[in-house]
Order: C-alpha cells, then sequence, then structure tokens
C-alpha cells in the first residue's frame, strides 16, 4: 500500500529550525489551495501518512519526511491559518553535511 504524502514547499531556514527542534508547527494561510489537499469533496478531511517538507523543487533538495499528526486552525501574523505540528521527523534526505550532525534525540 502507498504511504498518503502532503508534499509542503518550504523554505531552508524555516526546515533548518524544524531539524533543530526550534520550530514544532508548520503555518499555512487558508486558500483554495490549502482546501484541496485537506478536505475531500464531500468536505470529510482527508488523512494522510506523512508531510514532506522540502526546500526546493529539485529531487535533490533538501527534504524532511514528517509523522502525520494532522493539523488545526491557528492564528499566525493575525490571520486564520492551517497550522501542521511538525515535531516527529521520520528521516532526513539531501541536507547539507553540517545539517546532518544537529539532530535532536526522540520525544
Amino acid at each position: 500500500m502507498d504511504k498518503k504524502v502532503l508534499h509542503l514547499p518550504i523554505k531552508w531556514r524555516w526546515l533548518k529550525q524544524i531539524i533543530n527542534g526550534n520550530k514544532i508547527w508548520e503555518y499555512r494561510k487558508m486558500s483554495h489551495y490549502y482546501n484541496v489537499r485537506l478536505y475531500n469533496k464531500d468536505q470529510s478531511f482527508r488523512n494522510y501518512d506523512e508531510i514532506w517538507l522540502r526546500a526546493g523543487y529539485r529531487k535533490d533538495s533538501p527534504l524532511v519526511k514528517i509523522e502525520w499528526f494532522g493539523w488545526t486552525i491557528a492564528t499566525w501574523e493575525g490571520e486564520r491559518c492551517y497550522a501542521f505540528d511538525v515535531h516527529r521527523i521520520i528521516s532526513k534526505h539531501n541536507l547539507p553535511k553540517s545539517q546532518h550532525k544537529r539532530t535532536r534525540g526522540k520525544e
């Protein structure tokens, strides 16, 4: 069975903070783009197995795979948005060598 993956592009500076454990939520503005990815046509919630955060659009761009814990609605910078729990890293790929040593233990 294939895993259901939510792909989220992210800037490298934010991805580094997630890797280092300083950022545990990823926010996205509420928009049609994300509504389509989070809701089924009958307005039920879509479920995923993992979130893949990629800093860039190339196949060899830094990638962090996160365990799916769902999402909530939050306020960020004065706007309602989707907030994804990104605290549980499954694996990291294509990171610069300096980032491989900066990992946190299992929570």
